[in-house]
């Protein structure tokens, strides 16, 4: 079954722990990518990771998760989702 769906950090607090656990472990990849808009030179950041439990028992579902971080030459955010 396949499916996408956006993760708020107040729902989802498991799965941020474990993201952030795994980005202190190197685990998490990063995918890095400049372009203009024609108005700005605007940086996209990707992050993902696989394999990391839904929720906090022995038969959560493992995903895989994705963060886009957009941010513009001043390095103001623009755009975040995950």
């Amino acid at each position: 079954m396949d499916f996408l769906f956006v993760c708020k950090p107040d729902s989802s607090a498991l799965l941020y722990e474990w993201v952030a656990d795994f980005t202190r472990t190197g685990e998490v990849r990063t995918l890095e990518k400049s372009r203009w808009n024609r108005k700005q030179r605007l940086t996209e950041r990707y992050r993902y990771s696989n394999q990391v439990p839904l929720r906090n028992s022995g038969d959560a579902l493992l995903v895989n998760g994705c963060e886009v971080i957009i941010t513009n030459a001043e390095q103001e955010l623009v755009y975040r989702n995950a």
